[in-house]
């Protein structure tokens, strides 16, 4: 039986989902949330970091070759590290690293959430592209976000960067259209600014969604005006290795940088200061018999008045309250459990 556990502070705010198996076996469909700042040294290449928290892998190259690591990006009311990776050639690049294991399945409804901060550096048309859903043997192609500076998606360059959704290798704009028009991230080139997405992923064919805000200053309670729907993401096995895939095409320039996946919109943005608990909190999960799993945790928040402990067999939804925790408990044991 595997259980999944979630904190929320009082005001309701999720800060951390745990996951961890009662019969003491690692659970690799996805250890989220995975995190990644680039921390590595500046001018190394991304081929074999394994730095950042929730990953299942290094970073790899893809055939048209990965990414280095350079100066770091900065962006309001976010914690950012020292550097990020970037393109200052104009040259073609590709990385991925693995999150999910595709031989196993997500469940019907299940709510992927990610999140990055990214910076166009060229008036090009060329792809800067961030896919939490890369497509398996592709150095370009998957799910997620792409940024350039084409008036409408598939249109003419205007010299203001825009982000699109990106499916399968087109890329779409407002109201799911090809020729729809993307949304701003910032007035001129070479700003960094923020993207949010939202996968809700179904079992039925042609049935997942995809959401996109930039510059989103809380938690989205609406669907975006940028949104894709009818189509199935890849994620199983033989069209998915599992993987995020980042890729820069031809002539395009900028950074990536501050990377989030989370069933959560606050564990996908845990390095915002305006989520005024996200990062602050550690936690920990472990199975001391086969009917009893141990949490414990660190709290470094700064306005945080207590927390509610749930838990839920299926992640992202189903929560039921084990309890309510004043601002001072660091521990609870979780007793009595199904074993399975």
């Amino acid at each position: 039986m595997k259980l999944f556990f979630q904190f929320r502070t009082q005001s309701c705010l999720v800060i951390l989902v745990a996951l961890v198996s009662v019969i003491f076996v690692p659970v690799l469909r996805a250890q989220l949330p995975a995190m990644e700042s680039f921390s590595y040294t500046n001018g190394a290449a991304l081929t074999g970091q394994s730095g950042g928290t929730g990953w299942l892998g290094a970073w790899t190259a893809t055939a048209v070759g990965g990414f280095t690591i350079g100066a770091g990006l900065s962006y309001p009311n976010l914690v950012t590290a020292s550097n990020a990776i970037v393109d200052t050639s104009g040259s073609q690049y590709g990385s991925t690293r693995q999150w999910f294991d595709p031989n196993t399945t997500f469940t019907n409804g299940a709510t992927i959430w990610f999140s990055c901060l990214i910076k166009y550096t060229a008036n090009n048309s060329s792809d800067l592209s961030v896919l939490p859903f890369g497509i398996s043997g592709s150095s370009l192609n998957g799910y997620g976000v792409s940024v350039n500076t084409k008036a409408v998606a598939n249109g003419s360059t205007d010299g203001i960067p825009r982000a699109y959704l990106r499916a399968n290798g087109t890329s779409y704009g407002l109201g799911g259209s090809t020729s729809g028009a993307g949304l701003v991230g910032s007035a001129v080139v070479g700003t960094p600014f923020l993207i949010v997405g939202k996968f809700v992923l179904s079992t039925s064919a042609n049935s997942d969604t995809l959401d996109l805000w930039v510059n989103p200053t809380s938690a989205p309670t609406n669907n975006s005006s940028l949104r894709l729907t009818g189509f199935t993401t890849a994620r199983t096995a033989g069209n998915s290795a599992g993987n995020l895939l980042i890729y820069s095409g031809y002539s395009s320039q900028g950074a990536v940088d501050e990377i989030g996946i989370g069933y959560t919109y606050p564990d996908a943005t845990r390095n915002l200061a305006t989520n005024p608990v996200l990062g602050t909190i550690t936690l920990a999960a472990t199975a001391r018999a086969t009917n009893q799993i141990n949490l414990t945790w660190t709290d470094r928040s700064t306005n945080a008045t207590g927390f509610r402990l749930e838990r839920s067999l299926t992640p992202g939804s189903g929560y039921t309250t084990l309890a309510n925790l004043p601002l001072s408990a660091t521990n609870f044991s979780d007793a009595g459990l199904a074993t399975g």
